[in-house]
């Protein structure tokens, strides 16, 4: 069965993912016989004010969340039994458009995986909900998974 052939796991910069979020992406990879990638978005909007002060400061989130992926991506591999080579994409921008509108077309995904968000709705009202942005603006098929294992 190949209805998968690129199969993206949305990585936080520096939370990373919950590891169940790993294990159903690398499940459906293997079932799929798809590639799988492993991305996640430096929102450099963020950093401003402080990139005065600290001329590193955005190579310093590029390269935690780097860190971060290759943490991932070492628990995918586990996961794969040595069967996946996940591949990791750090980008540069507002997340839901950069996930959507540069990494989805220019790597063809066409699964993302995310972990579900805060369930707190004061939370999702005051700051909004990057899975639910993403969903709303797809053009390819999005799997929530819920945050609890």
């Amino acid at each position: 069965m190949e209805l998968y052939k690129n199969i993206l796991i949305g990585v936080h910069p520096t939370a990373g993912v919950p590891e169940h979020v790993v294990q159903k992406g690398c499940d459906l990879a293997e079932l799929h016989g798809a590639n799988l990638y492993l991305a996640s978005m430096v929102e450099e909007k963020g950093y401003g004010p402080f990139a005065r002060y600290e001329e590193d400061v955005l190579k310093k989130a590029e390269q935690e969340a780097t860190e971060t992926l290759h943490t991932v991506k070492q628990k995918a591999e586990s996961h794969g039994h040595g069967k996946l080579d996940a591949q990791l994409i750090v980008e540069h921008g507002a997340p839901t458009q950069t996930l959507l509108q540069k990494v989805v077309p220019d790597y063809q995904i066409d699964l993302v995986l995310l972990p579900q968000t805060s369930k707190n709705k004061m939370d999702r009202t005051l700051m909004g909900s990057f899975s639910e942005a993403v969903v709303r603006s797809a053009s390819c098929d999005i799997l929530i998974v819920d945050s609890k294992e």
